[in-house]
């Protein structure tokens, strides 16, 4: 402290002091603290550890029948109560392939028994055999599965999620496409508009991850159809590995 002072005063000009009494005690001081200070080790600085980050939540590889049973028998939410056939994946059912996320079966789904079926799931087609591919090469499935023509509530999503993570897990997906504002802001942790989300891919636990509108969406909303073809052109050549 006291060598602090002195190279304080030393930068601001003083370099002389008069001399007293006062002065030769201060000075002796100081002599007997810098030898004490020679003569005692330094103290190491611990250093500070920091907080280790939650583990997230790992979902085994599940079986996609035992899944399904298991979706069909779910009480979770006031949604299933008034579903009589949730829609559970649907897709070749092997790793590495496109899955395709939307966020809830519309009514007309639970008649057809089908994802995306009607006018979306037309539109659907054409969206994927302009990039080449075809349902039978991807996995098509929802973040809520119980068919309703409202979106989710936040209820119903917490109640789901689990299973679309364990889907996930199962599957292995080479990439993952959410078609719906709340599929990927949920999967990405994220308020942000679809808007702002779509048009680049996102890391998903190592997966990549591409959010764009859904067809039922397009069919309102046709002007948007450049931006979602665009993404759908990333899709293309991630897969050909462009």
């Amino acid at each position: 402290m006291a060598r602090k002072i002195l190279t304080l005063q030393k930068e601001a000009g003083i370099d002389a002091y008069p001399a007293s009494p006062e002065l030769s005690a201060f000075l002796r001081t100081v002599r007997e603290t810098g030898r004490k200070e020679e003569k005692e080790p330094k103290k190491r600085a611990i250093p500070l550890t920091p907080p280790t980050a939650p583990s997230p939540v790992a979902y085994p590889p599940a079986s996609l029948a035992g899944l399904a049973e298991e979706i069909a028998a779910c009480r979770r939410c006031p949604r299933r109560q008034h579903c009589e056939r949730p829609l559970f994946l649907e897709g070749p059912g092997k790793e590495g392939a496109v899955l395709i996320v939307a966020d809830t079966p519309a009514p007309g789904d639970a008649q057809q028994g089908q994802p995306m079926s009607g006018e979306a799931g037309v539109l659907l087609d054409k969206m994927l055999a302009a990039i080449g591919m075809d349902r039978e090469a991807v996995h098509l499935t929802y973040l809520a599965k119980c068919p309703a023509p409202e979106p989710p509530e936040p209820a119903v999503r917490e109640a789901c999620l689990p299973f679309l993570l364990r889907e996930l897990a199962a599957l292995r997906p080479r990439l993952i496409c959410a078609m719906g504002a709340l599929a990927a802001q949920t999967l990405l942790h994220s308020p942000k508009p679809l808007s702002q989300l779509r048009g680049r891919f996102h890391d998903w636990k190592g997966t990549p991850l591409l959010p764009t509108f859904p067809p039922d969406f397009l069919l309102k909303n046709p002007e948007l159809k450049k931006a979602a073809w665009h993404d759908l052109q990333l899709i293309q050549k991630l897969c050909a590995g462009k």
